[in-house]
């Protein structure tokens, strides 16, 4: 078995007639007996796939100037093994992130006798483990995975021993399916600066310390020398080394700068890349919301656009590359569709992102777009990324619908009566700041109004004022959009305006939002997950009342 092993093996990643001795060769030395039990009872297929990578790398030129140079001299390859022990190398694909690959799946059983030494591997209690054996002196790991028809996954990561990271006291955690989640640990994987994947489990003490030492490589590394790192997030979430460990993995553009937070669990079936650009704002997630997210089933991953400030404009920026280098990722992390969450500014990224790469967008949702005047301008541009997979969803024209609308029966039907209405809420100060021609050309081009007639787009006035002059930095708190009330505080606003907003909205089919950085996604998240089909679908949904809102609600309720 072990000769006709070897030769399939042999035959699948190289052509006919090379080295011919060389399979004999290896053979022979198949079964052998090790001084290790270990290694003899559960490590012999293990071997043979090792040698099969060194195969591969002698047959691809590897260390030559060649597609695999990104790596050096070593490889990665996956694989599937085939009910007659055949590698099938036709599907074998080299790509940017340097992963030799080799995914050919085929259904059925495997022959009995190789059966009966995989079992050997995949013993319950070596679930949570994984081969680690030294070959020509190098460092191999198999990681194997049986999928739910009984196929063998097999994963070999070769490491020279001289190299930074040593596996040899670390254990691989895997899952044998999709059906023991309980049992799984945490894993984080990713790739070292010479881009050689390495396997942790964080719930390895001595992993952890290797982990920390990695995370602080990676800062000094660009994406040229270390890609990316991946967070697998398990169904245990309580673990403190995990938060932090989560809390400090970076994702960089590949000319250097950083530019968000992966969480990613390849268990949950749908991803949501969540972007957001607000002045000032941190680009990752909280843990609990990352928790959050995958208890709805979702993948979460967080960017923002790095440098982000007044002094930068946004148009300055290269989206393209965010789009790229995102999709490079999202590939890597075999993410077939995805949901984009664009925040403010984020919208743009986001809606650069499905412009260029539509058939990996489920839909698009833009929250608080209202606030990014050259967005609100474009929206009616940006038909092309219509289509049968891309439905593009902003949030931000139906607050204004809803309560434009609301405005226009109760206070006035034309813009002007509608400043007017705001003018006579300020102060004699604000109204002297808001008059002057400079903030009046910037509030009036904030203000749109579609054929119908409503207001679509409005620039909240103290927004505009904190762009001008910082001085007052009480004023930095309030927030007035047409679309209620964001967190203002009472002294600086009209009791009965508030009561006469509340009072009037419908609260079944308004989207009250707060634009407030990472509170939007803190506070909404759970109603944009559970909402996220029906919103891509152009179904009004409930996001409820804003803390103003509510504190003016029960205020009339108290009387």
């Amino acid at each position: 078995m072990n000769h006709h092993l070897i030769r399939a093996i042999y035959k699948s990643i190289t052509t006919p007639n090379m080295w011919p001795g060389l399979v004999d060769q290896i053979a022979s030395e198949v079964g052998k007996p090790k001084d290790d039990d270990y290694l003899q009872q559960h490590s012999e297929i293990s071997m043979h796939l090792a040698q099969a990578v060194t195969l591969a790398q002698e047959f691809n030129g590897v260390g030559s100037e060649s597609r695999h140079t990104s790596i050096g001299k070593h490889n990665v390859m996956q694989c599937i093994i085939d009910p007659n022990g055949n590698i099938d190398a036709s599907c074998a694909q080299s790509h940017k992130l340097g992963i030799f690959t080799l995914d050919h799946i085929s259904k059925g059983g495997l022959p009995s006798q190789l059966q009966a030494k995989i079992e050997k591997i995949l013993d319950h209690r070596y679930k949570e483990s994984a081969d680690v054996f030294e070959h020509e002196n190098n460092i191999y790991i198999l990681y194997a995975e049986a999928d739910d028809i009984g196929n063998l996954r097999c994963s070999i990561i070769p490491k020279s021993i001289e190299r930074d990271i040593d596996f040899t006291p670390l254990k691989l955690a895997f899952k044998l399916s999709r059906r023991e989640t309980d049992v799984c640990l945490p894993l984080v994987m990713g790739l070292d600066a010479n881009g050689i994947s390495t396997f942790l489990d964080v719930g390895h003490e001595t992993a952890r310390t290797h982990i920390k030492s990695l995370m602080n490589k990676t800062k000094t590394h660009s994406r040229a020398e270390l890609t990316q790192l991946l967070i697998r997030v398990s169904a245990t979430k309580n673990d403190e080394i995990l938060r932090e460990t989560v809390a400090t993995c970076e994702f960089e553009l590949s000319d250097g700068r950083k530019l968000g937070y992966v969480y990613h669990d390849y268990e949950q079936p749908r991803t949501i890349v969540y972007f957001h650009s607000i002045i000032g704002s941190r680009y990752e997630i909280p843990n609990e919301v990352a928790e959050r997210a995958g208890h709805a089933g979702y993948n979460i991953l967080s960017f923002e656009r790095p440098g982000y400030g007044r002094s930068t404009p946004f148009d300055d920026y290269d989206a393209s590359l965010v789009a790229t280098d995102l999709y490079q990722l999202l590939i890597h992390l075999k993410v077939k569709q995805c949901v984009l969450l664009g925040l403010s500014h984020g919208g743009l990224f986001a809606l650069t992102f499905a412009e260029q790469f539509s058939k990996l967008v489920e839909g698009v949702i833009c929250v608080g777009t209202s606030r990014v005047p050259r967005l609100a301008s474009e929206f009616e541009g940006l038909h092309p990324i219509y289509s049968a997979s891309t439905r593009l969803v902003s949030l931000a024209p139906q607050v204004w619908n809803k309560i434009s609308k609301l405005l226009r029966l109760t206070l006035s039907r034309t813009t002007s009566d509608l400043i007017d209405f705001y003018m006579r809420q300020m102060s004699d100060e604000d109204k002297s700041f808001l008059q002057s021609s400079y903030v009046k050309k910037l509030w009036w081009e904030s203000l749109r109004e579609s054929s119908s007639g409503q207001t679509q787009y409005f620039m909240p006035f103290m927004e505009i004022r904190n762009i001008i002059s910082q001085e007052d930095q009480d004023y930095s708190m309030l927030k007035l959009p047409v679309s209620l009330i964001y967190g203002v505080q009472d002294r600086h606003i009209n009791r009965q305006l508030i009561d006469s907003l509340v009072s009037s909205i419908d609260r079944h089919t308004i989207y009250p939002i707060e634009d407030a950085g990472t509170m939007v996604l803190f506070t909404h998240f759970d109603s944009i997950i559970a909402n996220i089909d029906a919103l891509l679908a152009g179904n009004p949904c409930t996001f409820g009342l804003t803390k103003v809102a509510q504190m003016a609600q029960q205020a009339q309720e108290a009387g």
